[in-house]
């Protein structure tokens, strides 16, 4: 039997990029909040080593999902989500300051 998807955005990839996406959302709720220590205390994080390279690969991804953000919160709102728009700017906004 074959395996079944119900989300058009499908995708295989490193195993720490969904952790990643919470830590954005837990970031975006909580800008305050130090998630630094989460690399280093989550298996999950471990795939993705400890050297710079590993830093540069956390950036990439955080750098996508901040244009990502970005490029959509310019968007007009789609029908019955009228502040989809305003909180893909936050999350984008939220990224390019953790980045910094």
């Amino acid at each position: 039997m074959g395996e079944v998807a119900d989300w058009s955005w499908a995708a295989s990839g490193a195993s720490w990029v969904d952790a990643l996406s919470v830590l954005i959302n837990v970031k975006t709720l909580n800008p305050e909040a130090a998630l630094d220590h989460w690399f280093t205390t989550r298996p999950v994080f471990a795939a993705v080593g400890e050297d710079s390279v590993a830093e540069d690969s956390i950036n990439a991804v955080m750098a996508g999902w901040a244009g990502y953000f970005l490029d959509m919160s310019r968007r007009p709102d789609p029908p019955g989500i009228p502040t989809l728009r305003e909180s893909q700017r936050t999350q984008g906004q939220i990224v390019c300051a953790w980045l910094r």
